[in-house]
């Protein structure tokens, strides 16, 4: 399961890296070193199988993990919809066993 997980995070900040790289090359960005970094990480952070906080937060190099979930946590639109997919399938499954 990590290695699933590990590669499907790589391949999302390739992803990131690439297009930042294009938009930076092609003038169209201001990308900075801080813009791919606080993709990197909320790319570890908001996937529901990704990294947990103790990781990203030595990965980015920060003493603590709250400023690491200050800095970088933040509920995003594939958050919501997997949140809101695990909960109906909980209620789903509560309601096949009554």
């Amino acid at each position: 399961m990590y290695a699933s997980s590990f590669s499907r995070n790589a391949r999302r900040a390739i992803t990131a890296i690439r297009s930042l790289l294009r938009q930076r090359t092609s003038g169209t960005d201001d990308s900075t070193f801080h813009s791919l970094r606080h993709s990197f990480a909320a790319i570890s952070l908001e996937n529901g199988d990704g990294d947990d906080i103790k990781t990203v937060q030595t990965n980015l190099g920060h003493s603590t993990a709250s400023f690491t979930l200050k800095t970088y946590a933040h509920v995003s639109d594939q958050m919501q919809r997997s949140s809101a997919a695990r909960m109906e399938e909980l209620i789903s499954s509560l309601g096949a066993v009554n």
